[in-house]
This record gives structure tokens, C-alpha cells and sequence, in this order.
């Protein structure tokens, strides 16, 4: 017996070591060290993203993203996209990468807004990724989300908002009492329009506008098409409002781990793909808008009196609500950013 005991305890500590040095190269939270990561070594990183993959706006950014990080660290850094709200929650993924769970989301600032309120902001923004960092704003958001630790890299998604409307509006009067399907983000716009905002999930929106439920929806340029809202949808109101709220989040101990030189890459390059991604989506619009027009959704345009009328209400709406969520101090830091 005592022989057996002995001849089994070399194969039972190379089952153990196999099983370790399996692991440590199973997941990036293993693979990480205190150090950072050595030459030559290859790191995997599990992202998630708040639209399914095939969506519009992630089928080509969050890929684009993560090839050029993969080619600007030489392979040190590879991703695992394990999905989209299908596979996890939307609302559970920012809390994903606090814990570490999931190393890196691309996001709606939407979903976090009782965490890091003043994300709300973002909607208001119209500098460029350059301007952003030049007038100390994206410092102030990387600060804002480290103390959850969580690192902001950047934005992932441009574009605005639209009005879509099964009425033909003759004046900005016309919105008055008009039932539209709402979200956090725009519902104090539609309340300040005089507007009934009415919660349905994207799912329900098509069946909402098919039987009348609802007039009209917001959304962006992109998705409605695809999403076959076109189909319900007679016309779009070519007055853009509020900016898309995006974000590429890290967890915080993760981009810590990485060496000096690969976390300064992952920054500078996630800089690039911004300034691309912008141009990107200029691009995408325009098409985009071209299909929709000959898809029969006719564009409406306000008058300058309710243009001007209009944003607004927008801006003094969106204010109002970012005031009653944040510190005095941070409102004016804010105002400082996106007034002057």
C-alpha cells in the first residue's frame, strides 16, 4: 500500500501543476499579475457589450476596436466577446466590470446614471474626442469613474437623437399631449415638449407604433431600419437633440496590471479609434438616411422659431435634471466644460 501511495504522488502533482498552469492561461484574471504582464506573453480579455453583436453599432466597432488594440500591442492583449444584453443583462454589465467579472464593456451611459450621474452630461457634449481631452473634461470622467473602479477609455458611438412620428407635425405645437415611446435619457425632453412619454421595451416598439399604442418613438439614425420600425413609421423629424451617451469601460485593477507601456498603448490607441469613430459614423448616417427616405419615411423640418424653441428645451431640461442629481460643485465644473 505504502509503495502505491508513492508511485501516485508524482502523477497526482503533474494532474495538479497541469491543472494550475491550464487555469492561469484559461482567463485573463490569472493571467495577470502585479507586475503587468511579460514580453511575449498573450493576455485574453472577456467584453461585453450593451446591443447584441449584430446590432449597427457594434457589428463594426467593438471588432474594430479590439483588433486595433490586438495589433497595437503586438498580440499581447486579445479579447473574448462573449455577447451582447443576451447574454448578460445591459443593466448588470457596468456592475460586471466593477467586480471584475467582465474586464471591459462597451456601454450605455444610460445604464449607470444612478451610479455616476453626472455621465448624464455626456448628452450634452459636442466636443471631439481631442477637445475632450485638451479641455480637461475626459480627465474629469476618468476620475469620476475610477472612484467606482472602473476606467473610462472613451466613447465608442456617435450621433444624436431623433423624433420619429406617425404625424405629420405643422409646428413644435403639434407634439403637445403626443404619446411617444420613452427612456430615461429623453423623457424630461418629451415632459418638457409637453409630451407623454410612455416606457416600452425595443421589443414591443414595433407591435406599440403597428396598433397605435404609441405616435411616435425617439432613437438615432441607425437601428429603426433594421429593427423594421420603418415599416410602422410614416415620418422623422430632421431635428437632432441630445448626443449619444457612450462609453469603452475597463475594470480599473485590470488596467492597473498591464505594464506602464501596454496601458499607455491601450489609451493612446483608444484616442485614435474615437477620431475614427466619429468619422465613421458621419459616414454611416448619411447612408443611412438615404435608405430610410426611399424606404417612404418622409423627413420633416421645423421652422428656425421652433428649432430654436425646441433645443431648448432640450438643453434647460436635460440641466435641470443633472442639477438635482449632482453636487453643486460638480454642476458648475460641468457647466465649465460644455458652456463656455
Amino acid at each position: 500500500m505504502l509503495n502505491f501511495i508513492r508511485k501516485s504522488i508524482p502523477l497526482l502533482l503533474i494532474i495538479v501543476l497541469s491543472t494550475i498552469l491550464s487555469g492561469c492561461g484559461s482567463t485573463s484574471k490569472t493571467a495577470a499579475s502585479d507586475k503587468g504582464n511579460s514580453k511575449g506573453s498573450s493576455q485574453t480579455l472577456k467584453v461585453v457589450s450593451f446591443l447584441p453583436t449584430d446590432h449597427q453599432f457594434t457589428v463594426d466597432m467593438v471588432p474594430r476596436w479590439m483588433e486595433k488594440i490586438e495589433e497595437g500591442t503586438n498580440g499581447e492583449l486579445t479579447f473574448e466577446w462573449i455577447g451582447g444584453p443576451e447574454s448578460m443583462s445591459a443593466d448588470e454589465q457596468f456592475k460586471a466590470v466593477q467586480r471584475g467579472i467582465i474586464d471591459i464593456g462597451f456601454l450605455s451611459t444610460a445604464e449607470y446614471l444612478d451610479t455616476i450621474p453626472e455621465s448624464r452630461a455626456m448628452y450634452l457634449n459636442s466636443q471631439s474626442p481631442t477637445e475632450m481631452r485638451e479641455s480637461g473634461f475626459f480627465d474629469y470622467f476618468a476620475d469620476k469613474y475610477k472612484e467606482h473602479d472602473v476606467e473610462f477609455l472613451g466613447r465608442w458611438i456617435s450621433g444624436s437623437y431623433y423624433f420619429w412620428s406617425n404625424d405629420k407635425l405643422k409646428s413644435l405645437e403639434d407634439l403637445k399631449g403626443a404619446k411617444y415611446r420613452s427612456n430615461p435619457i429623453y423623457h424630461p425632453v418629451q415632459t418638457g415638449l409637453g409630451m407623454t412619454p410612455i416606457t416600452i421595451s425595443p421589443g414591443d416598439v414595433y407591435t406599440a407604433l403597428e396598433r397605435g399604442m404609441v405616435d411616435g418613438f425617439a432613437f438615432p439614425i441607425l437601428g429603426p431600419r433594421d429593427n423594421g420600425w420603418t415599416e410602422v413609421t410614416e415620418y422623422i423629424i430632421d431635428e437632432p437633440f441630445l448626443n449619444i451617451g457612450s462609453s469603452i469601460v475597463m475594470n480599473a485593477k485590470m488596467l492597473d496590471s498591464l505594464s506602464a507601456e501596454t496601458k499607455e498603448r491601450v489609451i493612446q490607441l483608444t484616442e485614435e479609434f474615437e477620431n475614427e469613430m466619429i468619422t465613421y459614423f458621419e459616414e454611416k448616417e448619411k447612408e443611412e438616411m438615404k435608405l430610410i427616405k426611399n424606404a417612404g419615411v418622409e423627413s420633416i423640418k421645423l421652422n428656425k422659431k421652433d428649432s430654436e424653441k425646441f433645443q431648448q428645451v432640450v438643453h434647460d431640461s436635460t440641466w435641470k435634471v443633472i442639477k438635482e442629481k449632482v453636487s453643486s460643485e460638480d454642476f458648475t465644473k460641468l457647466q465649465s466644460f460644455l458652456e463656455d
